[in-house]
């Protein structure tokens, strides 16, 4: 699905405040994987996602998506096909704007249209029930800005946002870092739902041990710049919290 090859990345090249975070990096992620990925900070969880995301440049490598070379594509290309939930709530949707605004919004994505509202009338019913997927009764407040919803509404709306078109790549930036951990727990069982209910491929960071052993088909470890513990299916669910903690430094 997607492909890393000798992908290196550095920061404030050329001052005294250089920083190199990867040096010939690989990494093959496949089609419908999961992918759980932890490590300390600094380690270059961010830095991968931004490189897959197409936000930020590598000096030497390549990128490849369904073998095809997308190293020098623009993210705004990029998004037709990659689907990305932010840390903070807020970011991934227009919080001033109504949810019914907001996935009308997203479900012209890419397309053409002029200066009317893009907000299709009859397209309402279909918003209603992908909302009643979350079981949090948003389809009956489809008129309430975002704003006015609460961290976890707003987080569970930006996810569905992120997929409710075809997308080959999910993308989850410690998604459920800024919520309470009741409503963290309702994201992340959200979040595998609709991840296996639409055999999208999903990349997430996370600090929470639990969630990276607990969730998905594979979990990488990252250490400055490297993976140093790549485990998959039964390997992957008989990890320990504690051998995370002690032989990897994950914190």
């Amino acid at each position: 699905m997607i492909r890393l090859e000798r992908v290196s990345k550095s920061y404030n090249v050329g001052t005294e405040f250089e920083t190199k975070v990867f040096k010939d990096f690989n990494l093959s992620i496949e089609n419908n994987e999961f992918v759980t990925i932890i490590g300390p900070n600094g380690s270059g969880k961010s830095t991968l996602f931004n490189i897959i995301s197409g936000n930020v440049d590598i000096e030497e490598g390549k990128i490849f998506l369904k073998d095809k070379n997308i190293t020098k594509e623009k993210e705004y290309k990029r998004y037709k096909y990659i689907g990305r939930v932010y840390q903070n709530p807020s970011v991934g949707t227009c919080p001033n704007m109504t949810i019914l605004e907001n996935l009308a919004l997203v479900d012209n994505k890419m397309k053409k249209y002029d200066l009317s509202w893009c907000v299709n009338k009859q397209k309402i019913d279909e918003y209603k029930e992908k909302l009643k997927v979350l079981k949090l009764g948003l389809e009956n407040h489809l008129n309430t800005k975002v704003q006015n919803l609460s961290g976890g509404q707003q987080q569970a709306i930006s996810l569905l946002m992120a997929t409710i078109n075809p997308i080959d790549i999910l993308i989850l930036d410690e998604h459920t870092a800024a919520l309470d951990p009741k409503t963290a727990e309702i994201i992340m069982k959200l979040t595998d739902k609709i991840v296996k209910e639409h055999k999208i491929t999903t990349l997430m960071i996370t600090h929470n041990l639990k969630y990276a052993i607990n969730y998905g088909s594979r979990l990488l470890v990252l250490k400055q710049g490297k993976i140093v513990l790549d485990r998959k299916g039964k390997e992957k669910s008989n990890t320990k919290y504690e051998e995370l903690i002690d032989k990897f430094d994950c914190f």
